[in-house]
């Protein structure tokens, strides 16, 4: 049997725009290089909504953090350290568990990929920035800040799109003269801006235009918002099981809606535009409209809401004009977007990991917040060490 080199993933065991964005990357792995795992780590309990099954693509493992066990992070990490292998080979990294997991533990033959999805990722790839072998990023944006942050590490950044399932033999039929539906599909946080959702309706109430809702998503705020709007008929709530069953009602939309204060590219835009779903979101961060332009759809600032409700309005009115940016994004999801394409380049680029390894490089983080073992005298020993280091 001839040799593969093993390309281990790191995932949350949660239902997110993370976990959708592995699955279609690994998914749609053509070539079969490398010898693939992947690591779930399900924290318990949570606020958001656990996986139903694995992604069934490959070998996986569930690693359970249960917070009743008491483990310190050093525990977690030399339990996490038995899932890791120190075979030649790529580790796909996201999250401060497995970075912090690397830097107790390294792993000398493999190259670390840090995929930075949003501004919140980006802490950590400064932080950890001497154990990190190659950054990837999928908004524009984002490959500005981290080569703003760290210019020695220009080459190293990637800017690389991911891509989405992209429909076949799907036409579009334009809603002509109902009501328009109107489609959230994110997780229910304060964050994602569900709040404004009824904000946003009532003001459409008191212009007489009639829309449809459909919520579909969960989180911790789900409970309080579905009681909230529990009166309004004009309001669904689902929670498809698979992206077959979300697939299914995308189709039936004709405006994506998403307010959020915080985002990188939300795989749920992608994927809702390419069932030609027309977006009016926030400008949750500066590089979105590079991508969601006026060809594509409407960015409105955050926390404008009668921006929201202008062009809800100007679509509600110009059906044509609906028609003709749905028809657009159709296209341009399968041109820019289409997972059968940028999968490849992603495991093109896994593939370079030798190209991309660098020489093994130490730093001292004090860890005494959340390392309770650490006796306070051996830490500041430490501390002092450090700084008589040329």
């Amino acid at each position: 049997m001839d040799y593969k080199p093993e390309l281990i993933c790191f995932n949350t065991y949660m239902m997110s725009g993370a976990a959708s964005f592995w699955l279609n990357i690994l998914s749609n792995d053509e070539e079969h290089f490398f010898e693939k795992k992947v690591v779930h780590i399900k924290a318990i309990p949570s606020d958001q909504t656990y996986l139903l099954n694995p992604f069934g693509v490959c070998l996986e493992t569930v690693f359970v953090v249960d917070k009743k066990d008491n483990e310190t992070t050093i525990q977690i990490a030399k339990r996490l350290n038995l899932e890791v292998s120190n075979s030649n080979g790529v580790i796909l990294a996201n999250f401060t568990t497995e970075l912090f997991t690397l830097h107790l533990h390294p792993k000398s033959n493999k190259t670390v990929y840090y995929i930075c999805h949003d501004e919140i990722y980006v802490p950590d790839a400064i932080k950890y920035e001497f154990l990190i072998d190659v950054f990837v990023v999928h908004n524009p944006v984002f490959f500005d800040v981290l080569s703003q942050k760290m210019p020695k590490r220009l080459k190293d950044v990637h800017y690389l799109p991911y891509g989405v399932n992209v429909p076949q033999n799907f036409e579009k039929k334009i809603n002509l003269y109902k009501p328009l539906n109107l489609v959230w599909l994110a997780r229910i946080t304060n964050q994602k801006g569900i709040y404004d959702i009824p904000k946003i309706d009532d003001s459409l109430r008191e212009l007489n235009i009639e829309v449809n809702w459909t919520i579909i998503g969960n989180g911790p705020e789900k409970n309080n918002i579905v009681s909230l709007l529990n009166n309004r008929s004009n309001f669904t709530f689902l929670h498809p099981q698979d992206y077959k069953g979300v697939a299914e009602v995308l189709k039936l939309q004709d405006v994506f809606i998403l307010p959020s204060r915080l985002d990188g590219l939300p795989v749920a835009l992608l994927e809702a535009m390419s069932f030609g779903c027309v977006p009016i979101i926030s400008k949750f961060n500066e590089g979105i409209q590079k991508i969601i332009t006026p060809e594509q759809g409407f960015v409105c600032e955050v926390g404008n809401n009668e921006q929201f409700v202008e062009n809800i309005i100007l679509l509600h009115k110009d059906r044509a004009l609906l028609g003709a940016i749905s028809s657009r994004n159709i296209d341009f999801i399968d041109k820019n977007y289409n997972i059968k394409i940028q999968a490849k380049k992603y495991f093109e680029l896994f593939k370079k990991f030798e190209l991309y390894k660098k020489k093994p490089r130490t730093k001292y983080i004090r860890y005494t917040s959340i390392h309770s073992i650490i006796p306070k005298f051996l830490s500041n020993f430490l501390i002092r060490l450090k700084s008589l280091k040329l």
